[in-house]
């Protein structure tokens, strides 16, 4: 058996490739401090069947999580922290681009075998907090602090 865990260290910059949802022996996901990296995560992330953790920390990317993300079985750690406050969205004069906001799907569809048990959503998410999340049955500690939600919890 053969594990995979990405950590990358070096300023990767540019649209987040879609292809990056094939590594399906990918088990930690953790880019941190990479401002130029952006976009959004793709819906193929949802392929990474052995996947178990992810972190992104202030990174450039934003817009919504996927929801095949929250479909995976063995996953158990999100933790996503962002550059700055939703509601101080800047302008990156280097690149020319608006740094996105995140926000969280409004369905995920099946979630019943969801083994996530830590979500950590920190200082750049916006919208409202989906329903779907009361039916994470082993979900121990959640995380929303710092962001822009709005609407009935």
């Amino acid at each position: 058996y053969f594990v995979v865990n990405i950590r990358i260290f070096n300023d990767l910059n540019g649209p987040f490739p879609p292809e990056f949802g094939y590594l399906m022996d990918c088990r930690t996901v953790m880019l941190e401090n990479h401002i130029s990296l952006t976009g959004q995560l793709p819906q193929t992330m949802g392929n990474m069947s052995n996947l178990f953790s992810v972190a992104l920390l202030f990174t450039g990317l934003g817009g919504e999580l996927p929801g095949s993300l929250f479909r995976l079985k063995k996953l158990r750690v999100i933790r996503i922290v962002g550059i700055s406050s939703p509601t101080t969205l800047s302008y990156n004069t280097t690149e020319g681009e608006l740094e996105m906001a995140w926000s969280l799907p409004s369905n995920v569809g099946d979630i019943e075998d969801t083994q996530l048990k830590r979500i950590v959503l920190q200082n750049s998410f916006v919208g409202t907090i989906p329903s779907w999340i009361a039916k994470l049955k082993r979900l121990e500690v959640l995380n929303l602090q710092m962001n822009n939600f709005e609407g009935a919890i």
